[in-house]
């Protein structure tokens, strides 16, 4: 057995919507249209679903859409068909796989340090794999942490490999956005003192607050083409005084995309204070929603993906669903 964390994320589509003679990007989850977008990159030759940086690339190697039961249907040799006019399955896992080329070394023994040619090509790889899991009523992602292919990589691949598709949708792009985990105030609690609250306000909703004066801050900062205005609360409130005790009540209300009830708009919350004498910051955006999951390996120390598979979905069961204006659950409003 052995333990692989997977982060959270929101996927969305975005439209672009025009108000006003001014254009934002409108945020929706669409299951069916997610699906679709897979079905489509598997008919493809796979060297067009090739993502190449430098010196290594990716691709999404398999998925399988599934039901709560854990029946599987292989979409790539098998695509499923509609039953009814809605799709019926609950979510779906799958992986991508990355390779790093460019360089060829001699190998060695770890036993006995002797050593030998390598035989891979310059232009081979070892292929190395990166677990996902998507629940379709919402589009929450987890994906397992990896240094190459991560939240912005994934984001990048489907955007860029699923750009021709998404534009016959009558969508603009893709987003994968980052979750926070619930102890941000659990964080902000452990400093002594708090010096200064900075909260990140996107302008791209101008009209997001009934408060007038953050309502012109962010007008004032669209004037100025800045993507993004900072409220900033400068104070010294202590532990165990009545200033921290509504510090804490004001802050708890003001929650990222993810939880039930957000506040539109904000972007990122930066907290400034002390912690045994030293100087700490606590970001908002920082702190991400992790999961830890046991999976069991083979005799060459690699995952066995029907078991991973069973193990990340016991995980999702629990977590809440993502707070959504409105959700299209496989073609259906919510």
């Amino acid at each position: 057995m052995a333990e692989k964390f997977f982060h959270a994320f929101q996927v969305d589509f975005q439209k672009l919507i025009t108000k006003k003679e001014k254009e934002y990007l409108s945020d929706q989850w669409d299951s069916t249209v997610f699906i679709e977008l897979l079905k489509s990159l598997s008919q493809r030759n796979p060297l067009d679903i090739r993502k190449t940086y430098s010196g290594w690339f990716m691709i999404i190697d398999e998925w399988f859409p599934k039901h709560v039961n854990n029946e599987v249907s292989s979409v790539q040799e098998n695509p499923p068909k509609r039953k009814t006019d809605q799709d019926n399955f609950d979510y779906i896992v799958g992986r991508f796989a990355y390779a790093e080329y460019g360089y060829v070394g001699d190998l060695r023994d770890v036993d006995t340090l002797v050593r030998r040619p390598n035989d891979k090509g310059i232009r081979e790889g070892e292929e190395k794999f990166v677990y996902f899991y998507v629940r379709l009523s919402d589009g929450l992602l987890l994906l397992q942490g990896d240094m190459k292919v991560n939240r912005s990589k994934v984001e990048d691949y489907f955007s860029f490999i699923g750009k021709d598709f998404l534009k016959t949708k009558g969508f603009y792009d893709i987003a994968v956005r980052t979750l926070l985990r619930g102890d941000f105030l659990e964080e902000v609690k452990k400093l002594d003192a708090v010096n200064k609250i900075e909260v990140e306000i996107a302008t791209e909703r101008p009209t997001s607050f009934e408060n007038e004066l953050l309502q012109e801050t962010k007008k004032q900062a669209l004037e100025f083409e800045a993507n993004y205005a900072t409220l900033s609360l400068s104070s010294k409130y202590k532990r165990g005084v009545e200033g921290m005790k509504n510090f804490e009540s004001w802050l708890s209300k003001i929650k990222p995309k993810g939880t039930k009830a957000p506040v539109d708009g904000i972007s990122n919350i930066k907290v400034i204070g002390k912690q045994d004498g030293d100087y700490k910051r606590v970001y908002l955006s920082k702190i991400t929603e992790r999961y830890s999951v046991k999976v069991q390996l083979d005799d060459f120390n690699k995952i066995i993906s029907k078991k991973l598979y069973k193990a990340i979905h016991f995980v999702v069961v629990k977590r809440e669903l993502l707070w959504r204006e409105s959700v299209k659950e496989c073609g259906e409003e919510a």
